[in-house]
């Protein structure tokens, strides 16, 4: 195996390992214990979609491009949970993380009918930008729904939620994710990967 491959699962697995420990040291102190959890879903974001490009090959995009897509990819993976504050109809953390329920962000139903709604939009309007910004919108959200799902599992409505996945299989999932990813880009003929060959105006989205 690669050993850059082998370097980037170390590091999304440590990152993930990492971020809990940091959350669970500071659980008595709400603002940094928020801090700790959103900023990780920020990196474990980062590096997963920078991971996807990896995996596509160095010639898929222009440096540039890859580090604002990254960082995209972060930014709406940390902008989930703003969704606590949208349910709690509050501007308070306590308030905030006190809620009965799942906010509505956290359905993983959500990203995924966006995902297959941007991709058929993309084809029709044959529009490379798009496709990208779907498939980054999928990254961003279902790396923080794993990170989540250890403790309280996928909430996929209509049907309910799936049990916890536990420390260990959240882990696998989390490394394993921008393969699945990558297999999937490849495997559509994504206009992502047709893109490197022509010249073809991709912004960073």
């Amino acid at each position: 195996m690669d050993t850059y491959i082998i370097l980037r699962c170390l590091l999304l697995g440590l990152t993930a390992i990492l971020g809990d420990k940091l959350v669970q040291v500071n659980q008595h102190d709400d603002m940094k214990r928020a801090l700790c959890d959103n900023m990780t879903h920020a990196v474990i974001g980062f590096l997963t979609w920078i991971s996807v490009h990896c995996n596509l090959g160095k010639g898929a995009f222009s440096s540039g491009r890859v580090l604002a897509q990254c960082i995209l990819c972060a930014l709406i993976s940390s902008a989930i949970d703003v969704d606590h504050f949208i349910s709690a109809r509050s501007f308070h953390l306590k308030d905030a993380t006190k809620l009965s329920r799942r906010p509505f962000l956290h359905c993983s139903t959500l990203p995924l009918v966006l995902f297959i709604s941007l991709l058929v939009l993309a084809h029709y309007l044959r529009n490379t930008n798009i496709e990208i910004f779907g498939w980054v919108l999928l990254a961003a959200f279902m790396s923080h729904h794993v990170r989540d799902a250890a403790r309280r599992g996928f909430w996929l409505w209509p049907f309910g939620s799936t049990v916890p996945l536990g420390t260990g299989l959240y882990l696998i999932i989390t490394v394993l994710f921008p393969f699945l990813l990558s297999f999937g880009i490849i495997h559509t003929n994504s206009r992502l990967l047709r893109s490197q060959y022509h010249s073809e105006s991709v912004l960073i989205i």
